[in-house]
Parts: structure tokens; sequence; C-alpha cells
């Protein structure tokens, strides 16, 4: 901007005096006064504790254009239609006069009106020339929410002049509106005016399931006023015939929505495809232009315009948005409680997500962000990055992740303060580098007590290194190496290789790797003598290798009771094998394959595999795997008939191919209590999916997305 010495500035209109360009920052409107001249002026945006004020009051309620007087809103009876005079009123087409309106019992409060309430939409303005002579849309009525909490729901398709200053809208209502209603679908047709009044039919229920046409028509027109009317086609007592309006130039389809405090307060579906949308005039079917516009995001509410094609647009209005990531990735599951899930996953922009299950709402339907404002890029790991995860308490998570700078980063949520939002590296001053690891690689993570975490991952050189925490001082603020010098590079094991560890009790940890070898060695920790110093190998000179693995697999452990520990890993050959320690005798030193002789190569999955292991009891064992061909297997052990010695799959005739993932993907095991096992997988799609057993039922047969 160039100033002169009168203090006139240079605008892309000209010169003219500073004091004649004023800035409009966001949420100003600049709009014409009485006078006729344009002025800046506030937005008027909701005052969510004023609004509860007045609804509480028992004179307001929410329509379809925003919070006003119930004195002000009119139900419009069969033989009465809405005509201009002065302002709208009913109209008794039997008596042929007007009804005059209601003293406004309260004074409409200064909140925005028409839109105010718009979650997400989409719109468009055709020109004035092409009257619109018809708008149809035809959508299903979604399921119920998962919560009740006198929430108010309004979807329709609706047309509006330009500026607006009246819709028409046939309005599918879930929640108690004016019209009346409750926990329950039902539809009327509304005529909402700035003025402040609105008119509406009485309420028709409505079922999940059925299939509404909300149309609206033009029926006459004289000089520039026009006559609509509005209905539901084929429901009886939901025709609204409004005369006298101004052009209606502006086709919308729209999430209306008041009195949210939850995200399982929207209807518990992904989203309304608002289809067939046509809009005509007296001659033809118009070209659709719809843009979509998200006010209210905080679930992941969002609009996609699908289609613009006359008489076959689409418009879908999404109450969430479904989280996905680059398949396959690793799905981290958690339960601090038997009613409480935590699921941690990574997106395709590397950000850590997390939603959650508990008995009280279900699923969360909302997958959001565990940010860090003091990262330009609000911190991000690199995709497919595995989240590793740990509750040393019911009211406590600690979260642990490799980032893109290959430094190890955790975070953490506890019961008083909630999410920490800061992602604070594990550093060690003693490394050049501060101590980094390869990118991806997994963090092994393991708590002995309340008051106490160990952490074991696999450096660039191949070591294996340890740091802990302790409620007494802290972080250790050092990486130690678990070396063993009677190997000649002390020891390493593939850089970025996954470690399996336990800890059968308290004084005592029992780690697991694959080595460059292909063979699986073990070390421990006891607290009578620390660090073993020494990794053995777990072999069995049956094989002509001594019993390998693709080197750098995962090995997967458990422990049923104190005394024992079971390995499972997936060999070469995709076979899926199993060795044991006992107190009793040590370890087995053979690994026995879990076969099945109904498949015809005696059941394989891709060499190298992860074997997800669970222990329901002391007395059980079950195993998941994903096969060759995507579909995820599971067998189990139990104590009163030992290896069920076949391998069953879990799919899903919904899905054309019975549900598959990527061959190979890892499975998320967990089991909140004796009688009930959650599975969670990353799909082909990117999206996390879901089955479970209960003891009441079984396996549930379905896989549904979270």
């Amino acid at each position: 901007m160039a100033t002169n010495s009168n203090n006139l500035v240079t605008t892309p209109g000209g010169v003219r005096p500073a004091d004649h360009v004023h800035t409009v920052i966001p949420d100003d409107v600049v709009q014409r006064d009485g006078t006729g001249a344009f002025t800046v002026t506030r937005k008027p945006r909701v005052d969510p504790a004023r609004t509860k004020q007045l609804v509480a009051t028992g004179l307001y309620a929410f329509t379809p254009g925003g919070i006003r007087p119930k004195s002000m809103i009119h139900t419009v009876e069969p033989g009465q239609i809405v005509n201009r005079d002065l302002v709208f009123k009913r109209f008794d087409l039997r008596s042929g006069q007007f009804i005059p309106l209601p003293p406004v019992e309260v004074a409409p409060p200064h909140l925005p009106a028409l839109g105010s309430g718009w979650i997400t939409y989409a719109a468009f303005t055709e020109n004035s020339a092409n009257v619109i002579s018809s708008m149809t849309t035809t959508w299903v009525v979604p399921p119920a929410p998962k919560r009740q909490d006198n929430q108010l729901i309004y979807i329709f398709n609706g047309l509006q002049d330009s500026p607006v200053t009246h819709i028409l809208q046939p309005v599918l209502q879930w929640g108690t509106s004016p019209d009346g209603g409750g926990n329950r679908w039902a539809v009327a047709s509304w005529f909402v005016d700035s003025s402040g009044n609105a008119f509406k039919t009485p309420l028709v229920n409505v079922n999940e399931g059925d299939v509404l046409t909300g149309a609206m028509r033009l029926t006459g027109q004289s000089g520039t006023l026009f006559n609509y009317t509005c209905e539901f086609s084929g429901i009886a007592g939901t025709s609204l015939q409004v005369n006298s309006a101004n052009q209606m130039v502006m086709p919308v389809e729209v999430l209306e929505c008041y009195s949210m405090s939850e995200c399982r307060d929207y209807p518990n579906t992904l989203l309304t495809a608002m289809r067939s949308i046509s809009v005509n005039t007296a001659n033809a079917s118009l070209a659709l232009n719809f843009g979509a516009a998200n006010s209210v995001t905080d679930c992941g509410q969002h609009t996609i315009v699908v289609s613009n094609a006359a008489s076959a647009g689409e418009v879908d209005l999404y109450y969430t948005s479904q989280f996905s990531g680059p398949s396959p990735s690793v799905v981290s599951s958690l339960s601090r409680s038997r009613d409480q899930l935590d699921l941690f996953a990574v997106g395709f922009d590397g950000g850590v997500y997390s939603t959650f299950w508990n008995p009280d709402g279900g699923w969360f339907d909302r997958w959001f962000r565990l940010i860090d404002t003091n990262f330009g890029d609000l911190f991000t790991v690199p995709p497919q990055t595995e989240v590793s995860v740990l509750s040393r308490f019911a009211d406590h998570i600690d979260l642990f992740a490799v980032g893109r700078d290959s430094a190890v980063y955790s975070t953490f949520w506890d019961a008083n303060g909630g999410w920490f939002n800061h992602w604070f590296r594990l550093a060690d001053t003693n490394f050049a580098d501060g101590f980094k690891v390869p990118i991806q690689t997994p963090i092994s993570v393991l708590s002995r007590f309340t008051d106490h975490i160990d952490l074991f991952v696999t450096g660039f050189d191949g070591g294996v290194y340890s740091t802990f925490w302790d409620a007494n001082g802290g972080w250790f603020n050092r990486w130690f190496r678990l070396g063993d010098t009677n190997f000649g590079d002390n020891f390493t094991i593939p850089p970025g290789s996954p470690i399996s560890n336990l800890s059968r009790f308290r004084d005592h940890i029992d780690l697991f790797v694959s080595g460059r070898d292909g063979g699986v060695y073990s070390t421990f920790w006891d607290a009578n003598g620390g660090w073993f110093n020494h990794w053995f190998r777990l072999g069995d000179n049956n094989f002509g290798d001594n019993f390998t693995v693709p080197p750098g697999s995962p090995i997967s452990s458990l422990s049923r009771f104190q005394d024992h520990i079971d390995l499972f890993v997936s060999g070469r050959d995709g076979g899926v094998y199993s060795t044991f320690w006992d107190a009793n005798g040590g370890w087995f030193n053979h690994w026995f394959r879990l076969g099945d002789s109904n498949f015809a190569d005696n059941f394989t999955i891709p060499p190298g595999s992860p074997v997800s292991s669970l222990s329901r009891f002391r007395d059980h064992i079950d195993l998941f795997v994903t096969g060759f061909d995507g579909g995820i297997y599971s067998t189990f052990w139990d104590a009163n008939g030992g290896w069920f010695n076949h391998w069953f799959r879990l799919g899903d005739t919904n899905f054309g191919d019975n549900f598959t993932i990527p061959p190979g993907s890892r499975v998320s095991a967990l089991s909140r209590f004796q009688d009930h096992i959650d599975l969670f997988v990353m799909g082909r799609d990117g999206g996390i999916y879901s089955t479970f057993w209960d003891a009441n039922g079984g396996w549930f047969g379905r896989w549904f997305r979270v």
C-alpha cells in the first residue's frame, strides 16, 4: 500500500483517504446500513450460554432457521396456507382471511437466524433468469443416534431467495422441536422467514430405513412474487403452500443441529446420501453447481458433492470422518479397564490418532489427533509407524513412537488432566545424535509394576537398547546396550527389528528376538542379579538349520502363569511354530508346528508374519494370523483338549471377498475380561475394522468399521 503526504492511500479502487479504508477481520461482514452506506459489522455468532438460558425459560425453541420465540412459530393446519400480508401470515382458504399473528410473548433473541445451526451443507445460486419450477431430493432415514441427549437434528433439502430472507424446506427431524417429536424420526414441511416467524406442518413419524423424497414446486407467479408448495412425496399431511414469496434461486442440502454435546449425538452411521437431486425449470432439468461448506468440523463433519449431474445429483452429508491410514499399518489397542478400549493408529499425514469405546456410549465415532503445537507439523511420524501403548494403571496411558527424525518420543494421558498435548523426546546426550533408531522401528514397552516402565528398541547398529522410567526419579535419560561379548559384534539383530518382552512377575523380564542368522534368541533380567548379559539361542536340532525364521521376524510371547512361557513365530516355510518354557523342566528345546491337515499346505502364512497371541485365563490360549489370501485365521489351545489342530477363518459374507486385509498384516487382539475378545485390523481400504468373541454368543461374524 502506498501513502502520500496528504494521508491518502492507493487502493485497487483508486486513491482515497486512509480513514475510508477498513480492514475486515474474520467474523466481520460488510453490510449496508439504513442510510445506504456500507459499514463493517461483527457477524452475529451463537452464544451457547445465552442460548441455553433462553431455551431453559420454555419460551423459545429451535427451528430449522435458528432459535426464536415459540409465539413466532405457527402450525399450518389443513385448509391453511402461508401468504404475505406485509409480513407472512397463515391464510384460511375457507374464510378467505388472514389469521392474525399472536402477540409475541418475548423479544426475539439477538442471535443469528437462517443458517445459524447449519453444521455442513452444499448450496449454489441459480441465475434468476432460469426460474426454478421444482426441486426434489431423495434420501433414507438414517439410524438413530447412539446417545439420546436432548439433541435436535434437522436434515433437509431446501430453496432460498437471495439475499436470504426466507427458506422453504421439507425437513427430517430427530429430537423435540416446536413441532413436538422426541427420540424418534419425523418429518414436516417448514417455511422460515428472517423477520422471526416460522410456519410448519404437523409432524408425521417415519422409521429408520424409510425412503424420503422432499419436493418443492412453483405453483404460480404474480410479478416479482412467487407461489410454492413443499411436501414429502407420498406422505399425507406434509404439504405446505406458501404464496407471495420472493423468487427462490438457491438450492441447498443441509445438516442442521442444535444442543449437540458429543459426536455420538449424531446418527449412528457415517453419512446420509442426498441422492437423485433434480432442479428444474418449466422446460428443462438444470445442471447443478453445488459447492460444499463445513461450518462445524469438531467430529469430522463434512459434505462431499458426489455429482452435479442434471436430474441425478448427489450430495453426501457426513456426520464424521472415518479414519483411514496407509495399509498395511498396525492398530494399537489397549484396555485400561474392563469397560474401556483405546485405539491408536497413524494416518496418511503421519499424525497419531486415537478413538475409544466404553459401555456408556459405545464407540466415540471420532478419531482425534494427538498433536503438539511446538512442532511445525503438529508432530508427525512416518506413515505406517507402530504406536506402542501401555497402561500402568486404569487412569493412565503412555504412548511411544519413533519420529520422522528417528528419535524416540513419548506422550501420555492421565485422568486428572487428559492428554498432555506434548510429545517429548527420550534422548541420551552420550550419543552424538542424541540417540536415534531407524524410522518405523517398533518400541517394546513393559510395566512390571505401577511405578515403573521399561523400553526396548533396536538401534542403527543392530544393538538392543533399553531405558526406563521410575516414579522415584523419572526418566533415566540414558540408553544402555544389552550386548553379549561372546558374539564378535556384541550381539546384533537386523536394525529396526521388533523385540518381544514379558514380565512373569514383578522382579523378572524376558526378551526374545530373531537374529541376523534367523535364530530365535533370548535374554533376561532378574532383580537378584540384573541383566544376564548373554543372549542364548532357542534352537531345535531336529531341524537341519537348528530352526530358523526370516531374520527380524516378530516373536510372540505370553505367560499364562508365573512359571510358564509360550512362544509363537512363523517359520521360513510359512508354518506357525511354537515352543515353551516351564519352571519344572526349562526350555522344551523343540519347535512344533501348529498345522491343519484340512489345508493342502498344512496351513501356511507369509513367512515372517506376526502371530498374535492371547491368554484369557491360565488354561487357554488364542492365536490370530493373516493368511496368504488376506483372510484372518484363528486357532486355540485349552488345557482340557490341547491344541485344536484346525485354523478357522473369521470372515464376513457382507464383503465380496469374505473380508480380507493385506497378507501378513498384524491382528491386534485383547481381552477386557475372561469371556470376551476384541480384534482390530487395518483393512485394504485403510479403514480400522473390528470384530469380537463373547462367551455368550461366540464370534460376532461381522467386521465393522470403527
